[in-house]
């Protein structure tokens, strides 16, 4: 508690902000660099600058890539009332980029990217091994911050779903097919197979205390632009892309429930996107993910119903903390 309580009721200087460039990668690897820059600045007593992320997809950019500061989707800024200092997270401040040193950056990168690593590979070992995660506040608190306190705009697009759903995050884009070839051949699914699984997987499960209202309300987040196939010399990426998506159109599934993607405005970001994706998985009656998936992975570690978060990866529907 008192490490918790170390920024809640003091006027912190500041002597030292520490600054990173976040974002180019996608939106849970942004999330943990910026956990990694948030432990180090715990560790020395220094702020953190607001920090800029890319907020197009990192694998659609060019040189005129749009950027922002997070503090404009997440409450992350320091004011009087900031319920970020007042989860003993270290104070985020705003720095001009012209005043920004980035010999800061480059003294702590190979330092961050371990934290960042290593992090997250021992929160997900700890998961599988039902280890009680640990109480540090810079850990404990980040990720509820994050997904507690979203901005107005985002909030408005989360709150609009039923009370009861299950969540699916369908990994299916083109990216995934491609990039990870090998890794499709032997576990990807395609959207057909991914709702088979999951009716199948949740009435054996949870039979005995399944939520007939979540299981009959299915919303399914996913890249929808990124489904077909970029690749004009594959003629069979560009026919299973094309079934992927005529098949996340459908408003029904075979078992007769209400089926819809996440909404999410055309003129918002891809981050963005991913946030409002992100967040109404995290709040899900049911959530089922891919266990190769770093966004998966990421809403099964916030969720508080570990016991009702799921992977399909495998064929069967499986919890994630059992997934390999």
């Amino acid at each position: 508690p008192k490490l918790a309580n170390r920024y809640a009721d003091a006027d912190f200087s500041c002597e030292k902000v520490y600054c990173g460039y976040m974002g180019d990668e996608g939106m849970s690897n942004t999330l943990f660099s910026f956990l990694g820059l948030l432990m180090v600045a715990y560790r020395d007593d220094a702020c953190v600058c607001d920090p800029t992320i890319l907020i197009d997809h990192p694998r659609h950019t060019d040189i005129s890539a749009r950027r922002r500061k997070l503090s404009e989707f997440l409450d992350v800024t320091r004011d009087a009332d900031n319920k970020w200092r007042k989860l003993g997270l270290p104070p985020v401040v705003s720095v001009p980029d012209g005043q920004i040193s980035y010999q800061i950056v480059s003294t702590h990168e190979s330092e961050l990217f371990e934290l960042v690593h290593y992090t997250n590979k021992y929160l997900h070992k700890a998961r599988k091994l039902k280890m009680k995660l640990p109480t540090h506040p810079v850990i404990a608190n980040y990720f509820r911050m994050i997904f507690r306190y979203p901005s107005d705009l985002i909030l408005r697009y989360i709150n609009s779903f039923p009370h009861q759903y299950t969540a699916i995050h369908a990994r299916v884009e083109h990216d995934f097919r491609t990039h990870h070839s090998g890794a499709w051949k032997s576990n990807g699914k395609n959207v057909k197979q991914i709702l088979e699984i999951t009716e199948k997987g949740l009435r054996e499960l949870v039979s005995h205390e399944l939520e007939e209202d979540a299981i009959n309300n299915v919303v399914v987040a996913v890249s929808i632009d990124n489904v077909q196939s970029k690749e004009a010399d594959d003629p069979e990426d560009i026919k299973i892309g094309e079934e992927m998506y005529n098949d996340l159109q459908e408003k029904t599934t075979f078992w007769g429930a209400s089926m819809q993607l996440i909404e999410k405005p055309t003129q918002f970001s891809y981050f963005e996107r991913s946030l409002i994706d992100m967040i109404v998985c995290q709040r899900a009656t049911y959530f089922v993910g891919h266990f190769w998936s770093t966004f998966s992975e990421t809403v099964a570690l916030v969720r508080q119903e570990k016991a009702s978060t799921f992977h399909y990866g495998s064929g069967k529907l499986i919890p994630f903390e059992k997934s390999d």
